[in-house]
């Protein structure tokens, strides 16, 4: 401390080595100037038997003569340092807190494949992910303007044909030919068909159909020739909706009527189905 005693000296003894004089106490800073002048080096020209040395902790502590100041250091410090006060006025964290509120939560996502679109000016919707196979287009009949859709694929034509004559004198349908296939998309179908029929009777009538799926008729159609065995191309068409599964479509004959054993007959029969939206 700056008026701790660090030794009793006389003034002669601090001038002219050894006449005793009146005592002198010597405080802090008489010592540290009359050490630092006649002993550069660090010694202790003063120091006496009974006198203690300096405390050096004691001057580089809080309050101490020459207390450290860790201002500007680099580095850790051993000790644990008491937070600075920020710098940030209040408003900074009020606006802050506004702008994390208007941003979208995750928790608007809650499954797989969820997207967000809006409907209007700061709203939006959450969109769950569509089938399989389906894009995303806009659609304005929708709340959010877009919608799942089945891309269209012009590319998608089946077709089948049997050139050859066949006949039957049964009066339950007889299948001439089949196309199967499965669609690359589910969408409308435009099934389209034609074949050439007759029946070797002026009395009696040959009838041929088209049949999806071995449960819907697309068309049916009856014949009754003026002259026996004259042929006449017959057909039709439809739009039917498909699904994403395996569809079968049949071009079938039969004799309308077994009596006096008619025999019907059919050729040059064509299948297509085709993919339209």
């Amino acid at each position: 401390m700056a008026d701790e005693i660090k030794g009793l000296f006389t003034e002669d003894a601090l001038t002219d080595g050894g006449i005793e004089q009146t005592p002198h106490l010597v405080d802090q800073d008489e010592y540290d100037a009359i050490r630092n002048a006649s002993s550069p080096s660090g010694a202790n020209p003063f120091k006496t038997s009974n006198e203690n040395p300096i405390d050096h902790a004691t001057r580089h502590e809080n309050g101490g003569a020459d207390e450290i100041d860790v201002g500007g250091l680099s580095g850790e410090l051993a000790d644990p340092q008491p937070p600075k006060a920020h710098t940030h006025v209040e408003s900074d964290v009020t606006n802050l807190v506004s702008d994390l509120a208007a941003k979208v939560p995750k928790s608007a996502f809650t499954a797989k494949g969820d997207i967000l679109a809006g409907t209007g000016a700061g709203a939006y919707n959450a969109k769950t992910v569509g089938a399989n196979g389906t894009v995303l287009a806009a659609d304005d009949s929708q709340a959010d303007g877009v919608a799942w859709k089945t891309p269209f694929v012009a590319s998608d034509f089946q077709y089948i044909e049997s050139e050859g004559e066949s006949t039957t004198q049964n009066g339950a349908y007889q299948q001439k030919v089949r196309l199967s296939f499965t669609p690359i998309a589910a969408g409308d179908y435009l099934i389209e068909w034609n074949a050439g029929i007759t029946i070797d009777s002026t009395s009696r009538s040959v009838q041929v159909r088209c049949q999806l799926d071995d449960t819907t008729d697309i068309n049916e159609v009856e014949f009754q020739p003026e002259v026996a065995n004259q042929y006449m191309m017959q057909g039709g068409f439809k739009k039917v909706a498909l699904t994403l599964a395996a569809h079968t479509i049949d071009i079938d004959f039969r004799v309308g009527s077994t009596s006096g054993s008619p025999t019907a007959k059919i050729r040059r029969v064509r299948v297509m189905a085709r993919r339209i939206s």
